[in-house]
């Protein structure tokens, strides 16, 4: 379900994902979800402004919180237009898409059914060369997670980047 401002979706531009489940232990009784926070076009790094939240049930039998990251870059990459900076707090998703689709889609994979569905909207947005990410068409960054603004700035890391994987983890 969304959240949103009118004439929010399909976005392009600055969005944050984040996936959390519970039971991560029992894995057969846990449930997923995934989430996206959007910025408005004229959010910079003094002023971000929420444009709209996505949010979706884990679709498979099997989540954890990586697995539910991945898809919210899955709902993330459905619902928005390249160009697209995608911000995560996973920093195995931000790895895994540095490292082609050949990685993340191999059968070894614990996330490979998921990434397959990653890869495929990667394809169909144009961010997708050789197997590798275009990371001028669709940016995969990843940010520190539960840190506070001061903690973060001192990181490097922008308020934007901060604000919006904030509100995607409520």
């Amino acid at each position: 379900w969304a959240y949103r401002s009118p004439g929010t979706l399909p976005f392009t531009g600055l969005c944050a994902v984040d996936g959390s489940a519970t039971a991560p232990v029992g894995r057969l009784v846990s449930r997923g979800g995934s989430a996206v926070a959007v910025a408005t076009p004229a959010s910079n790094d003094s002023v971000v402004v929420l444009s709209g939240m996505l949010y979706a049930n884990y679709p498979f039998d099997d989540p954890d919180s990586e697995a539910c990251e991945i898809y919210a870059l899955v709902l993330a990459l459905r619902n928005g237009i390249a160009p697209l900076h995608i911000v995560t707090d996973c920093a195995n998703l931000e790895r895994d898409a540095r490292s082609g689709a050949d990685y993340c889609c191999r059968h070894a994979h614990p996330y490979g059914r998921v990434w397959r569905l990653a890869w495929h909207l990667l394809e169909e947005q144009g961010a997708v060369s050789e197997g590798r990410l275009r990371q001028d068409v669709v940016r995969i960054t990843w940010t520190r997670s539960h840190t506070t603004l001061e903690a973060s700035r001192a990181a490097g890391v922008q308020r934007c980047h901060w604000q919006l994987n904030r509100w995607a983890d409520q």
